[in-house]
């Protein structure tokens, strides 16, 4: 148990105590109410030796005051009500305790099973990814970030091995890793995201969330349509995260080159990445109804001799492939791992939200291109 399970656990015991007290107190509380109204029956039916009153009190409280003098009777009393008390007391604790035992049983036998991301299967695929970092420290902090409490012993110390490296290193470029987003990523190619499922807002791909949390926390509606867009530049999920955090202006998902996805807010929150919005047929599309994609993309180019440009810019790129022709003008082809996740990940998103409008964010501002016309999906 670490720090702040000790922590959490002294603070649900003193929870229950401090119920236990209050319990106490009200039962206490109530049983001086009746005191004062037992005291009385008893001492009338000693002070006026009425047979029918002493039977009646008899009954009623258990007390036998027909050979009781005045001050044998409140002692009697007294003694009677203290005993009330502890007898109810008692009760009202065995009870609390019996309740708190079956709500204990219920949690366990309906605890769900544990997130398939923590199968040995996806163990291993993160040992795979962490073998493409060097340093020992490094692998073991994101081994503990990713894991949490189901972090073993005998896994940091086969991170710190130094012997856990490649098997071939140069079967394939090592991905740059820095931290636990970076291999949930290197996970995703592993796997191709075989499964996609949403739970609470977030996509899990084959039981990875692909959640980099921005911040943002504007609700928003339910979703009504799908926007996509372009990045019109060369930007990691990282650098996009930090420029989204900044700026407060980004979308829902990215969907890297090679068909990875990352998720940058929680899709029970509004991204910023429509503006004002617009009516596209008998939908009003905007940022509080609308689910955004953005495909990393440089979108439309300028070619300048044997040098390309972002479109209307002097921002020179490099396209990560032969720029195609159409509508008379460049454009920088996506890749076909792009279009399927896309596919995909639209699919699911009716599955979640029902028959989603997909449109373009050209369809919504008149002076946006994106996501263009080589995108088809």
């Amino acid at each position: 148990m670490d720090f702040t399970n000790l922590i959490n656990f002294a603070a649900s015991v003193q929870g229950i105590f401090s119920l236990l007290a209050l319990l106490l107190l009200v039962t206490i509380s109530f049983s001086g109410l009746f005191a004062r109204g037992r005291r009385n029956d008893v001492l009338k039916a000693v002070e006026s030796g009425n047979p029918d009153l002493v039977k009646q009190v008899n009954n009623a409280y258990n007390i036998d005051v027909s050979k009781l003098s005045k001050d044998g009777a409140l002692t009697a009393t007294r003694t009677k009500i203290m005993h009330d008390t502890i007898r109810l007391a008692m009760r009202l604790f065995f009870g609390f305790v019996i309740f708190l035992a079956v709500l204990v049983v219920l949690v366990l036998l309906l605890k769900p099973a544990k997130d398939e991301a923590k199968s040995n299967t996806d163990f291993l695929k993160l040992a795979v990814a962490l073998q493409r970092v060097g340093d020992a420290e490094t692998r073991v902090d994101i081994a503990r970030e990713y894991c949490g409490d189901d972090f073993d012993p005998l896994f940091e110390f086969a991170l710190r091995d130094k012997g856990f490296a490649p098997a071939d290193p140069d079967s394939a470029p090592p991905p740059q890793i820095a931290d636990i987003n970076d291999v949930r990523t290197v996970l995703q190619r592993a796997s191709g995201c075989s499964r996609m499922d949403l739970r609470d807002g977030v996509l899990h791909c084959d039981g990875f969330t692909t959640l980099l949390d921005v911040g943002v926390r504007m609700p928003a509606a339910d979703p009504e349509s799908i926007v996509l867009h372009y990045t019109a530049a060369p930007a990691s999920p990282r650098q996009l995260s930090e420029m989204f955090r900044t700026n407060r202006v980004g979308y829902h998902f990215l969907i890297g080159r090679d068909g990875s996805i990352t998720q940058f807010a929680n899709l029970e929150f509004r991204a910023l990445h429509v503006g004002r919005g617009a009516r596209v047929g008998d939908t009003h599309v905007g940022n509080i109804n609308s689910i955004g994609i953005g495909f990393d993309n440089l979108g439309r180019l300028d070619q300048r001799g044997d040098a390309y440009y972002l479109a209307g810019s002097d921002i020179k790129v490099s396209p990560r492939a032969e720029p195609v022709m159409a509508e008379n003008r460049l454009w920088e082809p996506y890749t076909e791992d792009q279009r399927e996740a896309g596919r995909r990940l639209i699919s699911s998103l009716r599955e979640e939200y029902g028959p989603l409008l997909v449109v373009g964010h050209s369809d919504v501002s008149p002076f946006k291109e994106d996501p263009g016309p080589l995108l088809q999906i």
